[in-house]
C-alpha cells in the first residue's frame, strides 16, 4: 500500500478516538480509505478495531453495542457479502497472534458480531487461508460445527422453525455456493453432503421457482460426486423436488451443468463469474 504508514496511523487515529458522536464521520472516512487501498487496509482496520473489543464478554452482553463493535460487525458484514474477504480477515486474525484463534473464540466472536450462520461459515472459510496452522485447523472445526447446524436445524420460516420459536436464518446465494464447494472439496466435510445439500437448497430458496442456477451443478447426488452432471430430475433424490421442478424449468440446465463443471467452482461463485463464463459463448 502506498504511503502505508500514513495511511495506517490516520486509521489507528480514527479508531481510538472512534465515539457515539462520531461514529458516522469515522466510519465513512474509514470506508474512503478502504475503497482507496482495498483488502490492505481493510484488513488493518479489522485489527485495530478488535484490539479494544473483548468478544467473548460482548457475545454475553445483551446490552446495546459498542461503537467500535458496531463498526466492527458492518464491516466484516459487508466484506463478507461483497467478496471472499480472505485476505482482510486473515490479516485481522494475524494480529491477534499465533494459536489466539480457537473454534471458542470464532463462536464468541459471530456472537458478538450478531453474524448469521451462514456468516459464521464464511468467516470459517476464510480463516482455514490464514498463515498460521493452529488458525487454520480451528477455523476447519469451527466450520465444521456450522456446517453441522445448517445440517440439522429446519430452515427459517419452516414449520419446524415456527414451532421451535426462531430456527436458523436464511442463506444468501454466497454464502450458499461457498459452503457446498466448501463441502464438495473438504474430506471432513464429505460426509455430511447430502444433509447439507437440502439444508442449503431450503435455506437458500431452492424451495422456489427462482433457484439460483449458481447452485444446481453443485447439488450431487451423493458424497464426494463434486458436481451434477445428470438430468435434473435425479436432482430431486438430494436436494427435493422443489429443487428439481426449478431446475426442470431450465432446458439446458443438465448442458449447463456439465460445462460449468468443466471450468470449476469458480465459474459459479458470482454473477459476474458465470457472465463472463458464458460471454465467451456468444
Amino acid at each position: 500500500v502506498a504511503f502505508a504508514s500514513i495511511v495506517y496511523a490516520q486509521v489507528r487515529y480514527l479508531c481510538a478516538n472512534l465515539s457515539k458522536k462520531n461514529a458516522k464521520a469515522s466510519a465513512t472516512e474509514l470506508n474512503h480509505l478502504i475503497k482507496l487501498y482495498g483488502d490492505d487496509v481493510l484488513g488493518y482496520v479489522l485489527r485495530t478495531l478488535l484490539e479494544g473489543v473483548d468478544v467473548r464478554a460482548d457475545a454475553k452482553s445483551t446490552g446495546k453495542e459498542t461503537p467500535r463493535t458496531a463498526l466492527l460487525a458492518a464491516l466484516v458484514s459487508h466484506a463478507l457479502a461483497s467478496g471472499p474477504a480472505a485476505t482482510a480477515l486473515c490479516a485481522m486474525a494475524e494480529g491477534l497472534g499465533e494459536g489466539a484463534i480457537t473454534d471458542d473464540w470464532l463462536s464468541a466472536f459471530g456472537g458478538a458480531l450478531k453474524l448469521s450462520l451462514g456468516q459464521q461459515a464464511l468467516v470459517a472459510i476464510a480463516l482455514t487461508h490464514a498463515r498460521d496452522e493452529t488458525t487454520r485447523t480451528e477455523a476447519g472445526k469451527f466450520l465444521r460445527a456450522v456446517a453441522a447446524d445448517l445440517a440439522s436445524a429446519a430452515p427459517a420460516g419452516s414449520a419446524q422453525a415456527e414451532a421451535g420459536g426462531g430456527g436458523g436464518a436464511a442463506l444468501t446465494e454466497r454464502e450458499a455456493h461457498a459452503l457446498l464447494v466448501r463441502a464438495h472439496a473438504d474430506p471432513s466435510l464429505t460426509k455430511a453432503v447430502p444433509n447439507l445439500v437440502q439444508a442449503v437448497a431450503a435455506r437458500a430458496g431452492a424451495n422456489s421457482a427462482s433457484c439460483p442456477i449458481s447452485l444446481v451443478p453443485l447439488a450431487a447426488p451423493a458424497p464426494g460426486a463434486g458436481f451434477n452432471t445428470k438430468p435434473a430430475e435425479s436432482v430431486a433424490a438430494s436436494a427435493g423436488p422443489a429443487l428439481a421442478a426449478a431446475t426442470a424449468a431450465e432446458a439446458d440446465a443438465t448442458a449447463l451443468a456439465l460445462l460449468l463443471g468443466d471450468f470449476g467452482a469458480a465459474a459459479t461463485a458470482s454473477a459476474g463469474a458465470m457472465g463472463v463464463v458464458l460471454g465467451q459463448l456468444e
